[in-house]
C-alpha cells in the first residue's frame, strides 16, 4: 500500500522499490544474454514474433534464407515454412532496418521505392506475386545465395534498335519516363526550395525521343513547380553514354525548349559525381549546348563529388537515391585525391563570358548506404 502525506505526495513502498529492482535486474540479464555470441541471430530488440520464428527454426517449421545483395554480400533472414513472398519482404525490411539502426542510427528507407525498382529472384524466376508461397518457387531451408536484388532494367532494354523510340507511342514513352523515375520533384535544398531530381543512368536514351521528354516536362514538371523558384540536382553516377545519352542535338533541343521564365527560376544546378570527361566536355562545348535562355543553367552549375558534400546543399532525409548511386559514391571516395585538379571552364579563354561551375573538392571520410 502507498501512504499519502498531508501535502498529497505518494511515498513508494518497499514492495514497489523491490519490483523496480527486479525489473532492472531482468533487463540487465536479458541484455547480457542478447550480447552472447550464441544468440547472435536474435535481434537486439526482439518481438514475440521474432522469438517464435527462431524457435520454429530450431523445430524445423521455419527456414533460413540467404539474401545476396548487389555488392556480393549476404544477409540471412528466417521465415515460417508457410511464408509468402510478402512475408519474406517484411523479414528483409526488418533485418535491414535493424542493421542500419545499429550502424548509424535511424535513417528513413523508402521501401515502396525499393520494391518499385528491385525484386527478388530464385533460380532466375522473379518473385513478383506477394501472395505466392515461397515453397511454390522451390525455396527450402538453408538455401545459399539463391536470392539477390536486381534493378529493374527490363524497361531500359525494351529494344536495341537505333530508332527504337519510333516503336513506342508518345504516351508509352511518357509512361516509361514516369515509371523509371528519371525526373522527379522531390525534397528541398537548404534554402527550402523544391528540387528537380534527375537520375542520368535511368534515362532510356535509346527508347525515349525528344518530343516525349518535352511533353513530360510540360505536363508533369512545369505544372508541379507552379512558377516557384527551384534547384536542380543532376545525378551522373554510372551514366553510360551509349545507353543513356540521346545525343548532342537532342540535348540541345531539350534545353532550348525550356521556357526562359522557368530558367530564371533556377537557383542552382548541382551536378553530382561528374566525370573528368564530362567536365572537359562542358568546358569545351558548354556555351554551344547551353545557349540562349538555357545559358542560365550553365552559370548556376555546381560540381559536387560525393554524397557527403551534397548534404551541405540539400535536405538529405527528403531525397531518395537508387542503390547504384551509393555504390558509385563509395568508389568515388576511394579514388578522390585532394591534390588533383581537373581544370575548370575558366581555364578556357573562349568561355570567359561564362562563370565557371564551382567545384566542391574535399575528401569525404564518411558515406551512407541503404540496402546495397
Amino acid at each position: 500500500m502507498a501512504s499519502t502525506s498531508g501535502g498529497g505526495a505518494i511515498n513508494a513502498t518497499p514492495e514497489y522499490n523491490s519490483i523496480s529492482a527486479r525489473k532492472a535486474r531482468l533487463q540487465s540479464t536479458l541484455e547480457a544474454l542478447l550480447n552472447d555470441p550464441v544468440l547472435g541471430d536474435v535481434p537486439k530488440k526482439p518481438t514475440l514474433s521474432d522469438v517464435d520464428t527462431l524457435i520454429n527454426l530450431e523445430l524445423g517449421s521455419a527456414k533460413r534464407i540467404s539474401i545476396r545483395k548487389l555488392d556480393g554480400t549476404s544477409i540471412d533472414v528466417a521465415v515460417m515454412n508457410s511464408a509468402t513472398v510478402k512475408d519474406l519482404k517484411l523479414a528483409i525490411k526488418k533485418k535491414v532496418n535493424d542493421m542500419e539502426e545499429s550502424r548509424m542510427g535511424h535513417r528513413h528507407i523508402s521501401w515502396k521505392h525499393v520494391w518499385a525498382n528491385f525484386c527478388l529472384l530464385h533460380h532466375n524466376e522473379k518473385l513478383l506475386n506477394d501472395d505466392s508461397a515461397l515453397e511454390d518457387y522451390g525455396i527450402r531451408n538453408n538455401s545459399q545465395s539463391v536470392f539477390y536484388m536486381y534493378e529493374i532494367e527490363r524497361l531500359m532494354k525494351m529494344t536495341t534498335s537505333d530508332n527504337s523510340s519510333s516503336l513506342l507511342s508518345q504516351s508509352e514513352q511518357h509512361e516509361l519516363i514516369n515509371k523509371l523515375g528519371v525526373f522527379k520533384i522531390q525534397g528541398t535544398d537548404r534554402r527550402g526550395l523544391p528540387i528537380l531530381r534527375i537520375i542520368g543512368k535511368l534515362f532510356p536514351g535509346k527508347v525515349v525521343g525528344v518530343e516525349a521528354v518535352k511533353k513530360f516536362f510540360e505536363d508533369e514538371i512545369f505544372c508541379a513547380l507552379k512558377g516557384r523558384r527551384f534547384s536542380v540536382l543532376y545525378v551522373h553516377s554510372g551514366v553510360d553514354r551509349k545507353e543513356n545519352s540521346p545525343g548532342n542535338p537532342a540535348l540541345k533541343s531539350m534545353f532550348d525548349a525550356v521556357p526562359a521564365e522557368v530558367v530564371q527560376k533556377v537557383e542552382a544546378v548541382y551536378f553530382l559525381h561528374p566525370s573528368l570527361q564530362c567536365r572537359l566536355y562542358l568546358a569545351t562545348f558548354g556555351r554551344l549546348l547551353f545557349s540562349g535562355a538555357a545559358s542560365g543553367f550553365y552559370s548556376k552549375m555546381r560540381y559536387v563529388n560525393t554524397l557527403n558534400l551534397l548534404r551541405n546543399s540539400v535536405r538529405w532525409d527528403q531525397l531518395e537515391m537508387p542503390e547504384f548511386v551509393y555504390d558509385y559514391d563509395e568508389e568515388k571516395e576511394e579514388e578522390c585525391c585532394p591534390k588533383m585538379d581537373f581544370g575548370l571552364e575558366s581555364d578556357h579563354p573562349r568561355l570567359a563570358t561564362y562563370r565557371a561551375p564551382s567545384l566542391d573538392w574535399t575528401v569525404s571520410t564518411y558515406s551512407t548506404r541503404s540496402i546495397a
